[in-house]
């Protein structure tokens, strides 16, 4: 049976970080607007993980959807046992092999519309947020959340110019 996870993220170009001017968060909620800035904005960026970080050594993508707040400072969890497949899960930290696709609104349209930005083919999705630290300067790190992980050759984002092929990559909004 074929798992599949759709995410709701904000809409970029690249998720290869922000470039102010040029590739910067839209939509995807109050924190976005709030603070023009989103967790998702390296999900399409290519990381090189070593056998130290618990994965076997190669290049991933790592993804990033935010679950709900009920009030406001604690994360809820992702609740991979709604995943079709996985009710059996309750239990489980992760679930593998998914088809996690992300779908964001396009933020010029008139009325809202969401499309398909790109997707990882056999990923392992996480209850609970994970966090690796890159390395910046000297002592300093950055961290990064996800709870999603795949193969770099596994994630596709689709170019700016192929999401908006109504027939091919719109996703119904629920009314």
């Amino acid at each position: 049976m074929l798992r599949i996870l759709f995410c709701n993220i904000a809409w970029m170009d690249y998720y290869k970080g922000i470039v102010p001017g040029k590739d910067e968060p839209k939509g995807g909620g109050s924190y976005v607007k709030e603070n023009l800035d989103a967790h998702e904005k390296y999900n399409f960026d290519i990381v090189f993980l070593s056998k130290d970080a618990g994965y076997p050594e190669g290049e991933y993508c790592l993804g990033f959807v935010e679950t709900k707040s009920t009030n406001g400072k604690t994360r809820n969890q992702l609740k991979i046992e709604k995943i079709d497949g996985c009710e059996a899960c309750k239990n489980e930290t992760q679930v593998d092999d998914v088809l996690v696709v992300y779908c964001a609104l396009y933020p010029y349209a008139i009325e809202k519309e969401t499309y398909v930005v790109g997707w990882y083919k056999h990923a392992t999705v996480y209850r609970d947020y994970e966090v690796i630290r890159f390395p910046v300067d000297n002592d300093k790190y950055y961290e990064q959340a996800y709870n999603a992980i795949a193969k770099r050759e596994d994630c596709v984002l689709l170019p700016g110019s192929a999401r908006r092929k109504a027939t091919e990559w719109k996703v119904p909004r629920k009314i």
